[in-house]
């Protein structure tokens, strides 16, 4: 296996970090905005940002922009929020966006997925498909920060670098937005690294960790309930690795599947899983809070054996999920996130 790019571990400085989390939530309420039904109808898309995913990845999410937004949650709060403020008036960011559009040809509904990738803590990069034209990213971008007067960013090798950030774009149109350019730069050719860490493309939001990721998680993985011993997730160390997705619609559901560790078989870890779930089902019974409708997700979870992997399924409660998009709403309405007042 090739060694990983030499990768530089320093931490960005804050205008950089001001900027990325700006970058990455404008192109996650882009990729939402993308799912309007009307617009996606007509234009057939095919996911390929998960193969741009870097070598040695440990972790992979993906956020499908068409199954998000056609849940009727996110069309009812979260949509009108994308574009008009309290007034029906513009939002702050909208300038920005017509800019982009103006220089890379780029606008909202043009935006399909998200794939967030991590190479370690400190590394990752998203990548961002959708009907782009490729090879105008980059220097419509140069001519965005240009215009805006942002100092630092210089091309390199084909990418817009500032620092540890780095943007660049693929062959295939899929966008790229990494802490280092020798991690943009592994990005650009599409790799076998989806099929080590295969990321599930059906539902809304999928993700899928490696083993080397899944056990520095478990081995430190205790949940502390007031008056009794914290929980030892013991079960969780029979699987060595886990992937899964969550489906949106008037009964949303949840599916997870894990691999065997080594020496242990699908049905033993099946069944070690199904203790445990009685345990923290019991134990929920103390905890007064409901995350979402995950008290109910788990009451209803049921565990199986399918193609020699775990998997447990269950369904996830609508009307917790529609109270987490409201109050996303609010946050967004309150001006705290797309560089709102």
């Amino acid at each position: 296996m090739d060694a990983p790019p030499h990768i530089s571990h320093s931490a960005p400085r804050k205008s950089r970090k001001g900027l990325v989390v700006t970058a990455v939530g404008l192109l996650l309420a882009g990729v939402v905005a993308a799912g309007m039904y009307f617009y996606i109808a007509r234009v057939q898309f095919e996911p390929s940002a998960h193969k741009h995913v870097p070598p040695h990845t440990m972790s992979v999410l993906r956020a499908d922009g068409v199954k998000l937004a056609t849940f009727r949650p996110v069309r009812e709060h979260l949509w009108p929020l994308l574009l008009h403020d309290h007034d029906g008036g513009e939002r702050p960011h909208s300038a920005r966006v017509k800019l982009i559009k103006k220089h890379t040809g780029i606008g909202m509904t043009d935006l399909r997925e998200v794939v967030v990738a991590m190479v370690d803590v400190t590394s990752w990069v998203v990548l961002v498909g959708g009907t782009f034209e490729p090879g105008r990213f980059v220097p419509g971008m140069e001519k965005v920060f240009s215009h805006e007067g942002q100092a630092g960013w210089k091309r390199q090798d084909n990418m817009l670098v500032n620092g540890s950030l780095a943007l660049a774009q693929a062959d295939d149109g899929t966008l790229i937005v990494a802490t280092q350019p020798a991690l943009a730069k592994t990005c650009l050719p599409p790799s076998d690294a989806a099929q080590r860490l295969p990321v599930p493309v059906a539902g809304a939001i999928s993700f899928a960790v490696d083993a080397k990721a899944y056990r520095q998680a478990v081995a430190a993985f205790t949940v502390p309930v007031a008056g009794l011993e914290a929980l030892q997730f013991d079960a969780l160390k029979k699987v060595d690795s886990i992937s899964g997705h969550l489906q949106l619609s008037d009964t949303p559901s949840v599916q997870l599947d894990g691999v065997p560790r080594q020496g242990e078989t699908a049905a033993s870890a099946a069944d070690s899983l199904k203790d445990l779930l009685s345990t923290v089902r019991l134990t929920l019974l103390l905890v007064p809070l409901d995350f979402y409708g995950s008290k109910r997700a788990i009451a209803n979870a049921k565990v199986s054996v399918h193609n020699k992997h775990v998997r447990l399924t269950t369904e996830w409660p609508y009307r917790g999920l529609d109270k987490a998009v409201r109050q996303l709403a609010s946050i967004i309405g309150d001006g705290r996130m797309l560089g709102g007042d």
